[in-house]
């Protein structure tokens, strides 16, 4: 999997907040790293989306974990050009800008069979030889194809764009809008579409889900939810928990069954839409609403603007498009006419591999649902020295999540944590499909809310030999043990652990 005797030069695909930080730990390990990157500016999915876009978390979640960064004040929910800013200056400071190639699209990868090395093409025609490859590509690359289809085939004769695309909102000011898709994009694009004068907008999506608030019960904040280790013990325990973590989910199962109940309530009745007045039927759990994918951090007037029927949402699938008309077979099975003159898809990414050699590709053995890695970063399937960081995550993909798969990446090409036999990594990446295709039957693989981002990192910090419990300090021992319960987790947590220097 990792030859770190054989390692010295590094290529990094992709130049957003992954390959920044996996740049910048492999430079500090003495490695000759070379960032390559497609368009002409670094910073991934923050250099370009639909007007006004930016961060449905906390700002002090989305920071860099080095000293000088972690602790920069920006507005909580800042917007795409703020991070743009602040991503550009963690680049020059660490002096990764000084490795980033722009304007260079690696078209194949494939890798000698003899050296081992891998051989980069790229679409200006160069070609070049590197011991190491990183993919750090992201999850929003490839937009899918546009319109969304029919089920009779039809094309779409009205205007249409992705959401990413969606730059300048002011031109739908009186036109009849329909997005397709109901995730943050979606909703986003939406509310965007009102406050530009569209005359109409219709939200259409397959399936209700799930809408959570920036707070539950206006008083929680939903970063508790997600980011502290009491709030991952709600959900039921990653597929690599001990005996005794999974004991307790059983025995304290009716507990969070009661507490479940509680949230879906409170997304159900509280945030806003109130979807129970369209008689839509929620799945219940374990199949809820953070098992599925399904939840989103809502921007705020949306269930406002669904509840005063500015915005009307329909579920079901389109069955034809005619003319400025959309042939739409709603989930209580009626068909109805939404007249469109203006069309946003908001249907999401796909994921492409083939930029791939044949015999590479085939090697990585991708599922229907996905491409399964040891540790969500190596391929276990015979590959040596190729890893993919930031962009085949099972959990929230924040910097700093993209930070610890970096870190533990540059430890393992140090040679200073070895890695399990080829055969032990093959076990446990089973053992990872199993867990995910069982309690997520829908998108198993795509499932981030499924996984507690905690115990993703802890298991980095294990195999890097490390203590997970950060928030404990000695000279207090109860109020350690409280704020390692309750408190959530934030970047600033793990400074010791971005600022610390290599060593052999």
């Amino acid at each position: 999997m990792i030859n770190p005797e054989n390692i010295e030069s590094v290529a990094v695909i992709g130049a957003g907040v992954s390959g920044l930080q996996v740049a910048n730990l492999l430079l500090k390990e003495g490695k000759d790293v070379t960032v390559y990157e497609k368009c002409d500016d670094i910073g991934g999915t923050w250099r370009k989306g639909y007007d006004d876009y930016g961060l449905q978390i906390g700002r002090n979640l989305y920071r860099f974990c080095e000293p000088g960064f972690v602790r920069q004040e920006v507005e909580p929910y800042c917007k795409a050009t703020k991070l743009l800013e602040y991503i550009k200056s963690y680049a020059e400071l660490t002096n990764v800008m000084k490795v980033v190639k722009l304007n260079k699209e690696m078209v194949s990868l494939g890798q000698d069979q003899k050296s081992g090395k891998w051989i980069l093409k790229f679409s200006d025609g160069q070609v070049i030889e590197k011991d190491f490859v990183v993919i750090a590509t992201g999850q929003f690359v490839d937009p899918k194809p546009l319109p969304v289809g029919a089920k009779d085939g039809s094309t779409c004769e009205i205007d249409n764009l992705h959401s990413r695309d969606f730059g300048d909102a002011s031109v739908v000011k009186g036109k009849r809008v329909v997005v397709t898709g109901i995730g943050k994009s979606g909703i986003d694009c939406a509310v965007l579409a009102v406050r530009n004068g569209a005359k109409s907008v219709t939200v259409l999506s397959r399936k209700p889900y799930y809408l959570a608030g920036r707070k539950i019960f206006n008083l929680i904040p939903m970063e508790w939810v997600y980011y502290s280790r009491v709030g991952g013990w709600i959900i039921p325990p990653d597929y690599n928990a001990g005996f005794a973590s999974r004991a307790l989910h059983k025995l304290f199962f009716p507990l969070k069954w009661m507490i479940f109940r509680m949230i879906e309530w409170e997304m159900k009745f509280s945030n806003g839409p109130h979807y129970s007045n369209l008689g839509i039927q929620y799945v219940p759990f374990p199949e809820s609403a953070f098992l599925n994918g399904g939840q989103v951090i809502v921007t705020p007037e949306f269930g406002e603007l669904v509840d005063q029927g500015v915005i009307d949402v329909k579920f079901g699938s389109i069955q034809s498009y005619d003319g400025n008309a959309i042939l739409f077979s709603e989930s209580n099975g009626s068909l109805v006419e939404v007249s469109a003159d203006f069309v946003v898809n908001a249907t999401g990414y796909n994921r492409s591999y083939d930029y791939f050699e044949l015999d590479v590709k085939s090697k990585l053995d991708l599922q229907s649902d996905g491409l399964w890695l040891y540790r969500r970063i190596l391929p276990a399937t015979g590959i040596d020295n190729l890893a993919f960081v930031g962009c085949e995550c099972v959990t929230f993909n924040t910097i700093e999540s993209s930070f610890f798969q970096s870190k533990w990446l540059a430890e393992a090409i140090s040679g200073r944590m070895p890695l399990p036999s080829s055969e032990e990594c093959l076990k446990d990446v089973q053992k990872l499909k199993n867990h995910y295709r069982k309690i997520c039957p829908r998108a198993p693989h795509l499932s981030g809310e499924a996984v507690p981002l905690r115990s993703v990192i802890d298991t980095y910090l294990q195999d890097m030999g490390i203590s997970k419990y950060r928030k404990y300090k000695s000279g207090y021992p109860i109020l350690g043990i409280l704020s390692e319960i309750f408190q959530y987790y934030t970047p600033a947590d793990y400074e010791d652990l971005a600022s610390a220097k290599a060593s052999s």
